[in-house]
């Protein structure tokens, strides 16, 4: 008898410490274009040092064009495991492929990104020329685009 209360004393523990089980996450196939970076969140020449922990990446405001239901504009994280998007590469429509985190999300990493550089608003990115005249939202709203392989640049695209 004593063992059995403790057993279920046990079970109790666990069920009511548990976290809600996470939804899985999608993965998103979407086209879109960059329409600003942070300055102190880009690296287009990046190589990843051989052996280390740390990543470079970039931080992106991503205006999607096609190919998910999900806001018009999102922050893109790229780790840079292989391949940097050039300066030139940037300005171009882009085939990406990601995980799509809500804003509210405390473990948000895009939100982490800018709170480590204590960006507040879209003025503190640089907006890219061909861009100029985009009506962005608030950075805090938008969700957070996990770029999970190295984007694709669409040729022919304008």
């Amino acid at each position: 008898m004593i063992l059995s209360t403790a057993v279920r004393s046990l079970m109790m523990f666990f069920l009511i410490g548990q976290t809600p089980l996470e939804q899985p996450r999608q993965t998103l196939h979407v086209k879109g274009r960059v329409v600003a970076y942070h300055p102190k969140w880009r690296f287009p020449a990046a190589v990843p040092a051989f052996g280390s922990m740390a990543l470079p990446a970039d931080l992106w405001i991503v205006r999607i064009d096609s190919g998910a239901t999900v806001p018009q504009y999102v922050l893109a994280k790229y780790e840079i495991y292989r391949t940097p998007l050039s300066d030139v590469d940037i300005k171009k429509e882009l085939q990406m492929e990601g995980v799509l985190l809500p804003s509210q999300d405390f473990e948000n990493p895009c939100q982490q990104m800018l709170r480590a550089v204590r960006a507040k608003s879209t003025s503190d990115f640089v907006i890219l020329k061909s861009q100029v005249g985009d009506v962005i939202p608030a950075v805090e709203q938008m969700p957070c685009l996990l770029v999970e392989k190295p984007p694709v640049v669409i040729e022919g695209a304008r």
